[in-house]
């Protein structure tokens, strides 16, 4: 347990299988002798695809409060369809946990962030801490904007309670971290920054999913609407920025559609097909903020080869939830789906379907 690495680096996976590949990346000869520690040779990713993992699957167990407890556990693999079925058991027991982990801040750690102008708010830093240690909370201003134009008040550093007091008539945002530390001088902490808006409303987002095609641009898409509360508000008091998923970002054009609701609209082009989350940023010119995810299903494609009298459907690894339907009327509204069982071949699923004739159509849904 690399407690050390807390709060420093993200954990980013577990392996399942694949210990060779981790092995020989372990041994590869690297030099020690000039201060770098690199290997001699670049070890490279060539190729990699995101599967969905229908064969592995990861449990957590959560201990009681005492040391010493144990219980077995059983766990059952079954294939269903196919009949297939194996079990194996194995004793899980409680132990001592002699770590100190260091407290972390909710999300949100605040809630209370827009102020009217020549006004006040007060709020209470929200944390949690495993060993419920006593806890030590800090807030002050990030930029020289907030500095200059508010202060902090009624700050305790014990139960986290402090109140933002900005210049009166001032309206605009203010920048404040806020942190949580299990000592009373911050050698470790864990940190979070947030805008409070004085003299605005919040913004309220819906996001908006799409359908598109590799390698085909769209134009005016939309991606989400919003209201920040305000009727007749006008669109260009806010601004968007659009992060497409597949490191490429842009801005949006906001407009207002008829029912008063403002819109982010987007162009884009993907180059490859997948799944992407879209992140997107609206702002105000007062400071409110808010992000909403939407969804880009960029459709991938499926192959057919004929072997005997067998329809053999192959499409990519990364798209084991999306489902090959077939029909012998292309215009079909009630496409059927394909239920034969498909199996990963390299970077393909492949899926064998009886049939007859030659009128046949195959397509992926999700």
């Amino acid at each position: 347990q690399q407690r050390f690495l807390d709060f420093g680096y993200t954990l980013f996976g577990q392996l399942l299988r694949g210990f060779n590949v981790v092995s020989n990346i372990i041994s590869t000869p690297r030099n020690s002798t000039n201060g770098t520690d690199r290997p001699y040779a670049d070890v490279i990713i060539t190729r990699a695809s995101l599967v969905t993992n229908t064969t592995d699957t990861v449990i957590t167990l959560t201990g009681t409060n005492l040391a010493g407890v144990s219980g077995t556990i059983q766990v059952i693999a079954d294939d269903g369809l196919a009949g297939g079925r194996v079990t194996n058991s194995f004793v899980a027991t409680t132990a001592v946990d002699g770590n100190n982990e260091n407290p972390i801040l909710k999300l949100p750690a605040i809630t209370n962030v827009f102020v009217p102008v020549s006004g006040r708010v007060t709020n209470f830093v929200s944390a949690f801490d495993f060993e419920t240690n006593t806890l030590y909370y800090d807030a002050y201003f990030w930029d020289q904007n907030a500095f200059n134009n508010s202060t902090i008040s009624n700050f305790d550093g014990l139960t986290g309670q402090f109140t933002v007091v900005p210049n009166p008539g001032y309206s605009g945002p203010l920048q404040f971290y806020v942190a949580v530390s299990q000592n009373s001088n911050f050698s470790t902490y864990d940190i979070q920054r947030y805008v409070f808006v004085v003299g605005d409303t919040d913004i309220s987002a819906m996001p908006t999913n799409l359908t598109a095609r590799p390698l085909v641009s769209f134009t005016n898409q939309i991606l989400a609407t919003f209201t920040n509360g305000i009727a007749n508000s006008s669109s260009n008091n806010f601004t968007a920025a659009i992060n497409w998923g597949d490191n490429s970002t842009n801005s949006g054009v906001i407009v207002t559609n008829a029912s008063g609701r403002k819109e982010v609209r987007g162009t884009h082009t993907y180059t490859n097909s997948g799944v992407y989350p879209i992140y997107v940023t609206i702002k105000s010119v007062a400071g409110a903020e808010t992000n909403v995810v939407a969804v880009a299903t960029v459709q991938p494609s499926v192959t057919m080869t004929r072997s005997g009298t067998n329809d053999v459907l192959r499409w990519p690894a990364w798209a084991g939830d999306f489902q090959p339907q077939t029909h012998t009327n292309l215009a079909t509204t009630n496409w059927v789906s394909v239920t034969n069982i498909s199996y990963l071949i390299g970077y393909e699923n492949v899926a064998t379907n009886g049939s007859s004739g030659t009128n046949r159509f195959y397509r992926l849904r999700r």
